[in-house]
């Protein structure tokens, strides 16, 4: 049975410290039809040069230079690169389990859903690994299906305040076509790109395991 390519999309600026252990977490995954898409939103560091060694290492790795126009810039042009079926944006500092991919692709082929979402952690120190927030761990999920009149309150409401970034979500391309995030916004362009499209969602699936770190 043929997978379904996915695109992940990490925006990159002055990340030489981070990138490559965020770069190997993807080429670990045991989930392989995927395209990494690396946007260097113009670095004054090293970035740049180690995103063009990483390119060397895997044929799935897309790599775009563009001049310092910020984060958001940066997401639109992996969104505009992107081909595959579903998009997973990640932050450069970024690290996902092995399971990731594999897992939320399951879910959202199993559940014909438009939006699939992990549990994760935030990490306060990159080097001690300390755990700053986390969703909370659960046997099950407190939703395992959420009908589009519980989808705005969900997201954007107070149920679930982590859930208004773009960590450990798994996203149906042709939904967010038309869906661009806001460049005259560097803080908060997750939350406001996620609530423009909200409203078109029909369901999302969210599995309790833990696989976005």
């Amino acid at each position: 049975m043929v997978k379904e390519l996915i695109s992940i999309i990490v925006p990159i600026y002055n990340s030489a410290r981070y990138i490559c252990e965020c770069v190997y977490s993807v080429l670990e995954q045991t989930y392989e039809n995927f395209e990494l898409i690396l946007i260097d939103d113009g670095s004054l560091d090293e970035s740049k040069e180690i995103c063009l060694k990483l390119c060397e290492t895997d044929k799935r790795i897309r790599f775009f230079p563009q001049e310092h126009r910020g984060v958001s810039a940066a997401r639109n042009t992996g969104l505009k690169a992107a081909e595959g079926k579903y998009l997973f944006y990640m932050d450069s500092d970024d690290i996902i389990h092995p399971n990731l991919l594999g897992t939320l692709y399951n879910e959202l082929e199993k559940t014909n859903s438009i939006m699939a979402v992990s549990q994760f952690h935030s990490i306060k120190d990159v080097d001690k690994r300390e755990q700053l927030t986390a969703m909370p761990n659960r046997e099950k999920p407190f939703f395992s299906y959420i009908e589009k009149s519980k989808v705005i309150e969900y997201f954007l409401g107070g149920i679930c305040k982590e859930f208004k970034a773009l960590a450990g979500k798994m996203i149906l391309r042709s939904s967010v076509q038309t869906y661009f995030f806001d460049e005259s916004l560097s803080h908060g362009e997750d939350t406001k790109y996620i609530s423009d499209f909200t409203e078109w969602i029909r369901c999302c699936h969210i599995t309790s395991r833990l696989v976005f770190l």
